[in-house]
């Protein structure tokens, strides 16, 4: 998966969330806004950038938007991405 394309399909405010290199970041946004999309893009980032899976958290709050973010990380194409739980 190229990061540079999916970032393209991101506003200003998601691609620099998805970048962000400081540490931990709550994503905070309204219904519709793509929470869902930068806490994927973040995590398969991390991971593709050699981060180990286990000390990511990423909680999202509904069981839909949980099921769509673990399998969009697994697709991201790297096995750390796809022993997510």
């Amino acid at each position: 998966m190229d990061i540079y394309k999916e970032l393209d399909c991101l506003n200003p405010g998601q691609r620099e969330a998805v970048m962000h290199t400081g540490g931990p970041l709550p994503i905070l946004a309204g219904a519709g806004s793509g929470k869902t999309r930068v806490i994927t893009e973040r995590t398969a980032d991390l991971i593709n950038s050699g981060v180990s899976p286990s000390p990511i958290l990423a909680v999202i709050l509904t069981n839909m938007a949980t099921m769509e973010k673990r399998e969009r990380v697994r697709t991201h194409g790297t096995e750390q991405g796809r022993a997510l739980h």
